[in-house]
């Protein structure tokens, strides 16, 4: 697949290096694929340095549309991403729990609008996957409720 032809880039993330290791898998499966980033959390990182390391995966990338899939529902990885997704004017869509399989559905998926393949993740894949912007936008809502009752 060339540069042109893919709508959307994809960053995996997780902790240590599994997702570089789960994209080498993918790549011996499907072949090569363009417009796919790896990020990892190592001793020492944090919620912080992973946001960076998504702003500058985003910037290799190129692309103002943007899936990331990260490993664990509630890991760090998964949290700096959706906290990356609700800072950048960029679409960004993030899910939680990826397995090799889900990998290579998204990578045959490439050119079906973002949106569609993000519903379709929440309502057909068989391994639950969690929308993590979804969750954060409900969490930052009732927090806002709970400073309203406060008053």
């Amino acid at each position: 697949m060339s540069k042109q032809e893919n709508t959307w880039g994809i960053i995996l993330a997780s902790h240590g290096n599994l997702a570089q290791e789960a994209l080498n898998s993918a790549i011996m499966i499907a072949g090569p694929q363009e417009q796919v980033q790896t990020v990892g959390l190592y001793p020492g990182e944090n919620l912080e340095t992973l946001i960076a390391k998504y702003q500058e995966a985003q910037e290799v990338l190129g692309q103002e549309e943007l899936l990331i899939l990260t490993d664990l529902d509630g890991g760090t990885p998964t949290n700096a991403a959706a906290q990356f997704a609700l800072q950048t004017p960029l679409n960004v869509a993030v899910f939680s729990g990826f397995t090799l399989g889900l990998i290579l559905e998204i990578l045959t998926h490439r050119q079906t609008d973002l949106g569609i393949v993000s519903q379709q993740l929440t309502t057909n894949w068989q391994v639950p996957v969690i929308d993590e912007v979804a969750k954060w936008q409900q969490f930052q809502a009732r927090l806002g409720s709970n400073d309203e009752e406060d008053l």
